[in-house]
């Protein structure tokens, strides 16, 4: 017996067994606004094109549940679960995101996250913040702690080249704390460490004062712009 061939119209052949032969769209079609359609576009004949009309929706889904649903403008309207697993989870290798609506947390290269947010980077920085709007004059600020020796942490300011141009806040795993210094420490553990201004206060404070050192000195500027020595170099 021979095999069988439905022919449907001119642009698309169905042959064989339906269950284990495919569709061929084999000229381009031009697509009506207002068709619920799949086939090669006519202006792109190497696109394969759904179409829905407009004010319609294209849903996705698993034994009736909604799984993703889109807008006829393309946009993302609706994300009921995306589960890698099992669950409430969106999983995304689990050395790069993983969302755990469960237990409402995003790790971040750890695949449990034990926190909201928990991340978990080898060797490398934490977050890097920058403004698109800043050009070639780009400033970023990363957020460390990997790229300090045992638990340190703390704030740098970079350059667009990712170079460092200072750190601005720093904490030691002991609890010591660096003002634009990472050692100014004196060996000591849960202290204070100040650097240096760059530039003095040249003017008066409004309703406080201005903590500074200069020249290893601790200094006070308050709003009547009287300078006190709190304690020598």
């Amino acid at each position: 017996m021979s095999t069988p061939r439905i022919e449907t119209r001119p642009d698309i052949r169905i042959t064989g067994d339906l269950l284990s032969q495919s569709l061929k769209w084999t000229a381009g079609r031009t697509v009506s606004p207002a068709d619920y359609s799949i086939g090669r576009n006519l202006d792109a004949p190497n696109r394969l094109q759904l179409n829905i009309p407009t004010g319609a929706s294209l849903e996705f889904s698993i034994n009736d549940a909604t799984f993703l649903l889109l807008s006829s403008t393309g946009l993302l309207a609706t994300v009921a679960t995306l589960s890698a697993v099992s669950g409430n989870s969106l999983i995304v290798d689990t050395t790069t995101l993983v969302v755990d609506a469960t237990n409402n947390r995003v790790g971040v290269g750890i695949a449990a996250p034990e926190e909201a947010i928990h991340i978990r980077r080898a060797g490398l920085p934490a977050i890097l913040f920058d403004d698109q709007n800043q050009g070639a004059n780009l400033k970023r600020w990363r957020l460390a702690g990997a790229l300090f020796v045992g638990g340190d942490f703390g704030f740098q300011r970079l350059n667009d080249d990712n170079t460092v141009i200072g750190t601005r806040f720093y904490m030691t795993d002991g609890g010591s704390i660096g003002i634009g210094t990472t050692a100014q420490f004196g060996n000591g553990v849960l202290v204070v460490g100040l650097a240096n201004a760059t530039t003095i206060p040249a003017s008066n404070p409004t309703g406080g004062g201005v903590l500074y050192a200069e020249a290893g000195a601790l200094k006070w500027r308050g709003s009547s712009g009287t300078v006190t020595t709190i304690a020598a170099a």
